[in-house]
């Protein structure tokens, strides 16, 4: 179908994501306060298709809400193109299985590992066989920091302000000493869990998203493919193949 537009929905733990696809084409992605104005997005932009992914807002409720869509909501009991091994699979994230998806569209038959920056980091690992093999879920950049202020008397809590880097040794200031245990913390982190990783899985190709990704994607030591959009790329290749 020639014109066909389709919006794909990220709804996380504090941002509503989503992604206007025309033709398989990503035309623009936005965020949204709440439901009800992506609604009001969705009248005007007529999409022939809708889809979801959500760790807030229940399927009952999107349901309801763009009923009119006919809208697809995928859940970790949704058909995927991919296995899945993994014990506990009603606690697993569908945003994490959207996410091996993309990587099992985009690199077929490669070993990838795909790291998501968002309020806690996930990574999420898919064999070459196109099996979901689980992974590691750790806490996000202003989650440590957050932490720091929560749990001690005197430390500030610098979640809420702007990431600045500038990295040295050592920190000359107790912002800087925040700053350097948080940031210097997580790329050793992802270098650490690449490159273990890798030794188990050849020739691993690894993709980074999420929020904090533009932040960390060029302190990494090993090469990545960053995509911000991994997950809405994900979930319209995903939408398109059912």
């Amino acid at each position: 179908m020639k014109d066909k537009r389709n919006i794909v929905v990220d709804i996380g733990n504090t941002l509503i994501k989503s992604g206007l696809f025309q033709d398989g084409q990503l035309k623009e992605q936005q965020y949204w306060g709440s439901i009800e104005s992506l609604l009001l997005y969705a009248r005007e932009q007529k999409p022939h298709r809708i889809g979801f992914v959500s760790v807030k807002n229940g399927e009952k409720e999107l349901l309801e809400t763009f009923h009119e869509f006919i809208p697809t909501i995928f859940t970790n009991k949704s058909r995927m193109p991919i296995s899945i091994d993994y014990e506990t699979v009603d606690t697993l994230g569908t945003d994490r299985l959207i996410g091996a998806v993309a990587a099992h569209f985009l690199f077929p038959n490669r070993n990838t590992l795909v790291i998501d920056m968002g309020s806690c980091i996930t990574y999420d690992l898919l064999d070459s066989q196109s099996v979901y093999q689980g992974g590691v879920i750790s806490p996000g950049l202003k989650m440590r920091m957050r932490a720091m202020n929560h749990y001690t008397r005197n430390l500030p809590d610098l979640s809420t302000q702007e990431t600045d880097w500038s990295y040295q040794p050592v920190g000359k200031s107790t912002r800087e000493c925040m700053e350097l245990g948080v940031h210097r913390a997580i790329i050793h982190e992802i270098d650490g869990f690449i490159h273990d990783y890798a030794q188990q899985y050849p020739e691993l190709v690894v993709l980074m998203t999420g929020g904090d990704a533009p932040f960390f994607e060029s302190k990494v030591k090993q090469p990545i493919f960053a995509d911000a959009n991994l997950i809405l790329k994900g979930l319209n290749l995903l939408l398109d193949s059912e």
